[in-house]
């Protein structure tokens, strides 16, 4: 169990390290109520300014159509979300943050982490 001190204190380091701020659109498509998305989610937006833009259920095609619609510049997320996009024929996104926490990645989604 953590405390709301630790799940801010968690929230507001990812919001500065991944210097989010007020310009950033950032699409959670992690559940609210798993601490990813709860923490790394709700919270970054509320404590970072960032425009929280919620898919309910994880479709490549509704992802992708999001980062465009949107104009998403963060997507966290496990690889799985990486490798579909990768394997989706109009390809990766243009967000400009991604990151996958400490899930493993095979060595093709890594150029997907980045911070283009």
């Amino acid at each position: 169990m953590s405390t709301h001190r630790q799940a801010l204190s968690v929230a507001a380091a990812w919001a500065d390290i991944g210097g989010l701020g007020p310009t950033d659109r950032y699409l959670v498509v992690n559940p609210f109520f798993h601490s990813f998305g709860f923490k790394a989610g709700v919270l970054v937006c509320l404590l970072s300014g960032a425009t929280i833009v919620p898919q309910v259920v994880f479709d490549i095609d509704r992802t992708l159509d999001l980062v465009a619609q949107e104009r998403i510049t963060v997507l966290p997320g496990p690889p799985t979300i990486y490798q579909a996009m990768l394997d989706h024929p109009t390809g990766r996104s243009g967000t400009r943050r991604r990151c996958g926490w400490r899930s493993p990645a095979p060595p093709r989604c890594r150029p997907c982490w980045s911070s283009g």
